[in-house]
């Protein structure tokens, strides 16, 4: 995860639990927001962007992941 240049995260439901150290920097938050539980990727995404959003993830959870559980 910590090889990518791009702000990449972890969440479970809408909660991050854990990001690449560059996700912070990109989204003005910090690891103590992380630490704290104050990172939510759905407050994140701003209002236009939530159809696409929600659209990706009902296509990532249709499709069977090998290693993958839900």
């Amino acid at each position: 995860m910590n090889s990518s240049l791009i702000g990449i995260f972890c969440a479970e439901g809408e909660q991050i639990v854990d990001t690449k150290e560059t996700f912070p920097r990109v989204t003005s938050s910090t690891r103590e927001d992380l630490r704290a539980g104050r990172m939510n990727w759905l407050h994140m995404t701003p209002p236009d962007d939530l159809a696409q959003t929600f659209e990706a993830q009902q296509e990532l959870y249709a499709r069977p992941q090998p290693g993958f559980m839900m």
